[in-house]
């Protein structure tokens, strides 16, 4: 079998955004951060990468993401008509926070929904699956060819019912339901009731009569020994102008990226090892942190403070790394760089680099192959 010629292949589109900053609590109220956490609100994972040994620090990361909310489900062959009951909107989606998203479905080929924790429906949808919908809705954005289109609908809504009236379209969905002040709570204050995150799959199960299956999410926390570690002038970080001393942005960036994916830095053969150019430290133990799952902003938010806080009480620490990957496949009721999230699967990241002087976010959105 002969071999593709991979350089032959086209680059995807990608746009790169960097913001510098003193701290997280004046970046986070900047309006690309804002506008980036709103237009991709669901995140599958989060890798922390800790030049040392800090054991305890990968702890209180763990604990940032508290197991008792982070239940995932997979449902199999869910009714958009069930999304759109009273009851279900009333339980899940006004108390409470639910992430949904169709589970590994190709946008460019299926079609795709999404709940995000705004309460919005948003589906990407052939022509022909729209047409056959019955209701008074409107179609957000189609694609080029007219081939997709995006549908959103505020599940709040007083009218969301009337918009869809009949449809037999169903999804196989993963999701996740937080409920209210993320912590198990009172239902409403005139029951007695104590519900949890699983409430939600007992409901699927039990009244909608669906085949709700448990999925496995968590933390996986390791340490590398005799790791190569690059220097970094933390003092500069908006400059790429850094002299033999230290690496750049793109280098460090590039590291951080290599280990958030498990990739070895050490020679082994030339197609799957990852050599650092220098300058670089000596070798020393750098600690890694992953969480699986659907993962909200607020989590994610933790976990940067509590690595500001690190960085700024421990200054043997040059810097720490953070990755946030999203999920590819979330429908956009907007046309964004091309196709993407229309007709297109997407990747969306970012990755940040913390120092006790300033931090960097650097941000990546482009289509995926």
């Amino acid at each position: 079998m002969l071999c593709p010629e991979l350089w032959k292949f086209p680059i995807p589109t990608y746009t790169v955004e960097r913001i510098v900053s003193p701290s997280w609590t004046k970046m986070k109220k900047m309006s690309k951060i804002r506008n980036n956490n709103e237009a991709h609100p669901l995140k599958r994972m989060v890798s922390v990468v800790i030049p040392a040994n800090e054991p305890q620090c990968l702890l209180g990361l763990e604990a940032d993401f508290k197991d008792d909310c982070c239940k995932l489900y997979r449902v199999r062959q869910f009714p958009v008509m069930e999304m759109l009951q009273q009851e279900f909107v009333e339980a899940f989606i006004k108390r409470g926070t639910l992430y949904a998203v169709s589970t590994n479905a190709k946008m460019d080929s299926e079609d795709c929904v999404a709940i995000t924790p705004c309460g919005a429906l948003i589906m990407s949808l052939h022509r022909e699956t729209a047409e056959k919908l019955q209701g008074n809705f409107n179609i957000n954005v189609w694609s080029q060819n007219r081939e997709k289109c995006v549908i959103k609908i505020d599940l709040k809504s007083a009218n969301a019912r009337k918009q869809i009236k009949e449809t037999m379209l169903t999804f196989d969905i993963t999701l996740r339901w937080i409920p209210p002040d993320n912590e198990y709570s009172k239902f409403n204050t005139d029951m007695d009731v104590i519900v949890s995150g699983s409430s939600i799959a007992e409901y699927l199960r039990n009244i909608c009569q669906l085949n709700v299956e448990n999925v496995a999410a968590g933390c996986k926390k390791m340490q590398r020994f005799d790791e190569p570690i690059p220097t970094l002038n933390v003092n500069n970080l908006s400059s790429d102008d850094t002299g033999e001393t230290s690496c750049t942005n793109d280098e460090l960036l590039e590291y951080i990226g290599m280990l958030a994916l498990d990739c070895t830095t050490t020679p082994i053969e030339y197609v799957s090892s990852y050599m650092i150019d220098k300058p670089q430290l000596k070798p020393n133990t750098v600690s890694i942190f992953h969480r699986y799952g659907l993962i909200t902003t607020e989590e994610v938010d933790r976990s940067i403070m509590r690595l500001t806080k690190l960085v700024d009480e421990c200054h043997t620490i040059p810097w720490v790394g953070l990755h946030v990957q999203g999920v590819c496949n979330v429908p956009l009721d907007f046309v964004n760089h091309g196709e993407n999230g229309v007709y297109e699967n997407y990747d969306s990241a970012y990755t940040m680099i913390i120092t006790n002087q300033n931090l960097l976010w650097s941000n990546i959105f482009g289509g995926v192959l």
